[in-house]
């Protein structure tokens, strides 16, 4: 694969981690003028798109616009998936299974970050 300097990876972390935290401030505010479910369905809508985009331009082998379609899905998956979700799950479940949901995404999290290197490797030799 391709080599990336360690302080292009560090601009491109500042870079999502900005879109994260404005994903949160934004989805708050859109949330209480607009309700959550219509943000939610709006948004997880927009982030299938914006994989769809993202799969399209890797297919091109546009690799310029791969930057800005990442940072199009980590801003909408932040605005519903990644900060509202909780609040629906905070209100759907009483608190121990809310407790054993959190520690199940936790979990899952730890999987997909411990295997991902090995899916990574499996896949070049495709």
């Amino acid at each position: 694969g391709q080599q990336v300097s360690h302080g292009v990876a560090t601009k491109y972390t500042i870079i999502i981690s900005l879109f994260e935290v404005a994903a949160c401030v934004v989805s708050g505010f859109l949330a209480d003028y607009f309700g959550r479910r219509k943000i939610m369905t709006t948004f997880t809508v927009l982030m299938s798109a914006s994989l769809g985009i993202l799969t399209a331009l890797l297919m091109l082998q546009e690799s310029n616009y791969v930057p800005y379609a990442v940072y199009f899905f980590v801003f909408t998956h932040g605005c519903c998936l990644g900060s509202l979700m909780w609040i629906y799950l905070a209100e759907m479940l009483p608190d121990e299974p809310y407790g054993y949901t959190i520690t199940l995404n936790w979990v899952a999290s730890f999987v997909v970050t411990e295997t991902f290197p090995l899916l990574d490797l499996s896949l070049i030799h495709i």
